[in-house]
């Protein structure tokens, strides 16, 4: 479903009351929209924990710098409210590095995220 977390391009100002339980959002940009400034895809869990999940199509240093904006994001969320616990995934096929994971951030590169990624294995059929 499309939606909106962030009502701009600025980190700052998001809502997740509107979002639903268990629903799959893709970020709505273009068409009058801006595009998004920290997420591709999002979703909200029935443990109240929102899931930010960008796909890159950099390698190992775009997959670090994504990571570590979303870092900074949940660590600034976290000491403004308790709403919500939130989780970010990097997913970087086209990055080298073993994939890597803690509480805030997961950055799944290369096979992995190619595997995550399986509807769109047809791009990816020459990169391994």
């Amino acid at each position: 479903m499309a939606g909106r977390l962030f009502e701009g391009d600025d980190t700052t100002v998001y809502d997740v009351a509107k979002l639903m339980p268990d629903v799959m959002y893709y970020a709505k940009e273009r068409n009058g929209d801006p595009t998004h400034p920290l997420c591709d895809i999002f979703f909200r869990t029935k443990k109240n924990e929102v899931v930010l999940v960008d796909v890159t199509g950099g390698g190992d240093r775009m997959a670090a710098q994504k990571e570590t904006v979303l870092r900074k994001f949940i660590d600034t969320a976290k000491m403004e409210s308790s709403e919500v616990v939130f989780r970010g995934v990097v997913l970087a096929p086209f990055a080298e590095l073993a994939s890597t994971s803690d509480d805030s951030v997961t950055v799944v590169r290369g096979a992995d995220a190619r595997q995550h990624l399986g509807g769109l294995c047809q791009i990816f059929r020459d990169a391994g």
